[in-house]
């Protein structure tokens, strides 16, 4: 191909790496990876603008006191739905998004979790939301979907591990753009409620659970029988658990010993610090297939260059967001709402630990080596419980305390996780050497050096 202004030898080269780069950038423009994280961010940020659009409506029509119940009932939901299926639903989705296998067993064990969750759920009810009588009917109410959400996630599962980021976004459009779209229009019309509020949110869930179940009673349904993936589900369910419960608990632990009033202002401020970390979210998904295909492949697996693209995003759009929730937040908000700017921009930093934690998780699940999560988690659980409690204690626990309480602990779990897996690697790194100048020692551990390849933390 002939260089347009490149006929003379002098300049030959230099058109020619511009010619490069163009084909590059062409090639880039066209990368399926890019369009479905521009259609992931896309349908985060239609929700972001959606949330932050109902947000204000919500905390003036409902006050701190309003916004707080409807927060606590969903943050205890969001949590069984996501603790109670034993690691089942991403274990099973992995295993057919690579080896196109089902497990009868399993789906009959997600489907009798589901049950024994919405029953835990109606019974602990009371306890959950410190004897609040409209929480606890809110919490009653939505444990109805927890029957099928463990379907719901498979389907979910499936989706994003195999790629498919427009119905994987239809999905999460149900829960992220749906229930604060209703939100306005009830405001709208005069009807926006504590009751009506949660009742939109609750839609969302049904919308979403439905969709995840089709799917995968769709694509499992061609395919092979298996054993159920234990070793790993379990595993995985040990980290989710702790994840979920780190995720949630603070909302809840908030609930219990602060006015409901904190947990209103609490609750705002982490819509806005969700708003910040939509593109984050939306490359860390990408990047989680992106690892699972690494793996089909028998790739090494990175984990280094995604974490550095996700906190630049971070740091950027949080940054951009301190700013002008210092400016707007009351004139926004409302009077109640006057201590927003500063909880929401240690939220926002919370938010940006946080999504560095999460692009770890994909990488440790689509790899199989959960090894260095668990304890990670459960470090962060204690700094977040203890820190909790003695904060209550001494009478000094709010929205601002807990904010800074989640800061610490992201901190903490992410770097005890990158020590751990850097020790795990060292370790590997030995054995590996004394292999080399032993045969012995590499005959008697022949897959050490392959096992290195795809060990969490190994670059």
């Amino acid at each position: 191909m002939r260089l347009t202004g490149c006929s003379y030898p002098a300049r030959h080269e230099e058109c020619a790496t511009f010619h490069n780069l163009l084909l590059k950038a062409r090639q880039l423009r066209n990368s399926p990876h890019l369009k479905h994280t521009g259609v992931t961010a896309a349908v985060t940020y239609v929700g972001v603008a959606t949330s932050l659009l109902s947000a204000p409506l919500v905390a003036r029509t409902l006050g701190a006191d309003g916004r707080g119940m409807v927060a606590s009932a969903t943050a205890v939901i969001t949590t069984l739905a996501v603790a109670a299926f034993l690691g089942l639903p991403r274990g099973m989705g992995l295993r057919f998004a690579q080896q196109d296998e089902r497990s009868n067993s399993g789906l009959v064990v997600i489907g009798g979790l589901g049950v024994i969750a919405a029953v835990a759920a109606v019974l602990a009810a009371p306890h959950l939301s410190n004897d609040n009588p409209q929480t606890t009917a809110l919490i009653r109410i939505a444990s109805l979907v927890l029957v099928f959400a463990g379907y719901g996630r498979l389907g979910d599962e499936i989706a994003m591990i195999q790629g498919r980021y427009v119905l994987h976004n239809v999905i999460r459009s149900a829960t992220l753009v749906l229930p604060s779209t209703v939100q306005i229009l009830l405001f709208a019309t005069g009807h926006l409620t504590v009751a009506s509020a949660f009742a939109a949110m609750l839609a969302g869930q049904v919308l979403a659970i439905g969709m995840g179940a089709v799917t995968a009673v769709m694509d499992l349904r061609s395919a092979s029988t298996a054993p159920t993936p234990w070793a790993f589900s379990i595993r995985h369910w040990s980290n989710t658990v702790i994840e979920a419960l780190t995720g949630n608990l603070d909302v809840v632990l908030l609930a219990a010993w602060s006015h409901p009033a904190e947990v209103g202002v609490y609750a705002v401020s982490v819509t806005v610090a969700n708003a910040t970390g939509g593109l984050t979210q939306a490359l860390n998904q990408t990047h989680y297939a992106r690892f699972a295909a690494a793996v089909r492949r028998g790739e090494r697996v990175s984990l280094k260059r995604a974490s550095r693209t996700g906190l630049a995003l971070s740091v950027t759009v949080g940054t951009v967001a301190a700013i002008g929730l210092w400016f707007a937040a009351e004139p926004v908000f409302g009077p109640d709402f006057a201590a927003l700017p500063a909880i929401g921009a240690l939220m926002i930093v919370a938010r940006a630990i946080q999504d560095q934690w999460r692009l770890r998780v994909f990488h440790a699940s689509a790899t199989q080596k959960n090894g260095m999560v668990a304890p990670a988690s459960v470090a962060g659980l204690v700094v977040l419980v203890s820190a909790s409690a003695l904060l209550h204690a001494e009478g000094m626990l709010d929205a601002r305390m807990m904010a800074a309480t989640m800061i610490a602990m992201g901190a903490f779990r992410v770097g005890l996780y990158g020590l751990l897996s850097r020790r795990k690697s060292a370790k590997i790194r030995a054995r590996v050497g004394r292999a080399q100048r032993d045969p012995a020692v590499e005959n008697e551990h022949p897959a050490t050096a392959a096992k290195s390849q795809t060990e969490p933390g190994a670059r």
